[in-house]
């Protein structure tokens, strides 16, 4: 049976998690973080993609990044080939590192988007590895900074504010509150990548379309919708918007 193809546009931007083989450890020590890094700069360079945020454990990695005109398989196979030629060189390791199928869920809306950046910086809290936020192999710190090229944390803190100031402190608010994970939304037009989706801008409709749209199918007044989305705090992402071709698939609606 045949791989289900991934989604691919410019701008899309995926939560991505790859475990390790067998879900063995495959970082044994801070060099091996570090080299990591390193090769998540380099194809993040060479395939102009954003990295938002990342954590590296013991076994596993999450990343939330965009990518650009090429597809994240190429990203992800450019960082995964080389990391593993690089484990099994150090510690005359045969076979493959990581796990052949890596996650990878679209994040098509800025709540949704949200949830991932707290989930993975929360990561090594979860693991009870630390019990603060501060861990060093999470992008959290380029957050209290914002001025990395490594790390775009722009997009997220431009979500609570566009004071810098007040935007990282409500970031960080929002960090501690250790919801949950995922927030699926749905009505109001809100989406993630599990459903079977398209751009938005593949039928040429606009924003106030997809609220009235929207808000018919929840029996609300347009004023009503944005009110509630507003309230909700219920964000646009303002690269790319989605809509459900038709109706959920079978799938899609096991999930909710």
């Amino acid at each position: 049976m045949s791989r289900k193809q991934r989604v691919h546009y410019s701008g899309a931007i995926y939560h991505v998690t790859a475990r390790g083989n067998n879900r063995q450890i495959i970082f044994n020590d801070e060099y091996d973080k570090m080299y990591y890094l390193s090769l998540l700069r380099h194809y993040k360079d060479k395939y102009e993609c954003e990295l938002y945020a990342y954590v590296l454990m013991d076994n596993h990695v999450h990343l939330l990044i965009a990518v650009a005109d090429q597809p994240l398989a190429k990203f992800m196979q450019g960082v995964q080939q080389c990391y593993t030629q690089y484990y099994n060189q150090k510690y005359s390791h045969v076979g493959h590192v990581f796990q052949q199928r890596y996650n990878a869920e679209i994040c098509a809306d800025d709540s949704y988007l949200l949830s991932v950046v707290r989930y993975i910086h929360n990561n090594p809290i979860k693991a009870k590895i630390v019990d603060r936020v501060d861990y060093p192999w999470s992008s959290h710190k380029y957050y209290l900074r914002a001025d990395c090229s490594f790390v775009d944390s722009s997009l997220i803190l431009g979500i609570f504010s566009n004071n810098k100031t007040a935007a990282i402190e409500r970031y960080l608010s929002f960090i501690k509150e250790l919801e949950e994970f995922p927030v699926m939304l749905a009505g109001a037009g809100i989406v993630t990548g599990n459903f079977n989706c398209v751009a938005a801008d593949h039928y040429n409709i606009s924003i106030d379309e997809l609220l009235e749209q929207s808000a018919k199918e929840a029996g609300l007044k347009g004023g009503q919708a944005l009110r509630f989305a507003i309230c909700h705090g219920i964000l646009w992402n303002r690269k790319v918007l989605y809509l459900m071709r038709g109706k959920y698939d079978k799938e899609a609606e096991s999930t909710l």
